[in-house]
């Protein structure tokens, strides 16, 4: 029975982990899209999301892979060694000009980022 107990907390925090990186992406994509699906896979550092933007009729499929946290001025950044996506046009963008980039995690979530994503 205890096993029952873990099995669903774990599928819990999953949803909750789940719940609260799709708000912060939703919150950056405001009027551009919404995310459809999200999935962190925590033992290859990866997260992959799947996007509808406004004005598409197919989705986008975005691979983050290698996240890590950095810190640079006092803040929490997060940056992924590659970034691939169903779009060749988008990768090649993302490729060329993005290599490099971080994101800042808001300063309320840095310290749950920082545990959701050692």
């Amino acid at each position: 029975m205890i096993g029952v107990f873990q099995q669903s907390g774990i599928s819990v925090l999953g949803s909750m982990i789940n719940k609260g990186l799709t708000a912060l992406i939703e919150k950056k994509l405001v009027g551009a899209g919404a995310v459809e699906h999200i999935e962190l896979d925590k033992q290859q550092r990866n997260i992959q999301v799947t996007l509808l933007l406004e004005g598409e009729t197919e989705s986008v499929r975005i691979c983050l892979e290698g996240y890590r946290l950095e810190t640079k001025d006092g803040r929490t950044h997060i940056a992924f060694e590659r970034i691939i996506t169903s779009r060749r046009w988008l990768s090649m963008l993302l490729h060329e000009y993005g290599q490099g980039m971080s994101f800042p995690v808001p300063s309320k979530y840095a310290s749950m980022v920082s545990l959701i994503l050692p």
